[in-house]
């Protein structure tokens, strides 16, 4: 008898939590302050004042993120003369229904990045630089193993949870809370910088997370194939990304070079230290 309660409770803990989130979702979705903000909702296209012929720079944010994650390397790019490209990563943001979002494959993802970069290409006549941040990075990794950019910079790539185990515990038992709420903002530990960061979405949505983890494993397949110049950087107290994973799968290829920051957190971009990366970023690019 007092394990038919047990579960009872703990089915009715489960129902509520989960009405709760819908109505969190729903309110997100309609309502939600950031759909005020243009760097979080909209895709951006930055032109330099002077341009050259340089190859454009496309930024690819991170998992529920948004283009506000790079606003400001955005900008410090198109002041070196680059035209910067900055899209909305489907189904990542509050413009897309938290419970909708397991929609796009791992494939359309890179379908989607392919085209983008194809485009640049042939804007410009030069193969285009690409940065990627945390999911970001993971599927830049596939298009640089597909020779479609000229450099590549990757900001706390994701190749899984520091944690081990708890991808594993999310795929099994996602099925019980589909969507879940984020405890902070984002992983960040300058405080000035944490309360000015804005997500792309304050709900993580499970199925996309697994679909994550399918671009995780055809990123780690294919990393050797990669034969442009790359640089990376990374933090050791990064709680998002698994330092380890990033040193064992991209310390494999002499083009592929590590900066540690260990001041930040995974949204080194906005956190201790990021004026830093910022200058080291542009210089590779300008090399």
């Amino acid at each position: 008898m007092g394990i038919i309660i047990s579960l009872s409770v703990l089915l009715l803990i489960f129902v509520i939590s989960n009405i709760l989130i819908f109505f969190f979702a729903v309110y997100e979705f309609f309502f939600g302050k950031q759909k005020n903000n243009d760097w979080v909702s909209n895709p951006q296209e930055l032109i330099p004042d002077n341009p050259n012929v340089k190859p454009s720079v496309v930024l690819v944010h991170g998992f529920m993120g948004s283009p506000f994650d790079f606003e400001e390397l955005a900008k410090d790019l198109q002041s070196a003369g680059f035209r910067v490209i900055v899209p909305v990563v489907p189904g990542q943001g509050s413009s897309d229904f938290a419970y909708f979002r397991g929609k796009y494959s791992a494939d359309y993802y890179v379908c989607w990045l392919k085209e983008i970069l194809v485009n640049e290409h042939e804007l410009t006549g030069i193969k285009p630089f690409l940065v990627g941040f945390s999911m970001g990075g993971a599927l830049s990794v596939i298009m640089a193993s597909q020779q479609l950019v000229a450099r590549l910079v990757l900001i706390s790539p994701f190749f899984g949870l520091p944690f081990r185990g708890m991808a594993l515990f999310i795929s099994v038992f996602g099925f019980l809370i589909p969507v879940v709420p984020k405890s902070e903002r984002g992983k960040i530990n300058d405080p000035k910088l944490y309360m000015r960061y804005m997500p792309g979405s304050m709900l993580i949505s499970i199925s996309t997370f697994r679909v994550l983890m399918r671009l995780v494993c055809l990123a780690e397949t294919v990393v050797g194939k990669i034969q442009v110049p790359v640089l990376v950087f990374c933090s050791q107290n990064d709680h998002v990304a698994s330092y380890y994973r990033i040193k064992t799968v991209l310390s494999t290829s002499e083009n592929i070079e590590i900066k540690e920051y260990n001041k930040g957190n995974h949204i080194l971009l906005h956190d201790y230290q990021k004026y830093e990366i910022v200058k080291d970023i542009r210089s590779f690019l300008l090399f």
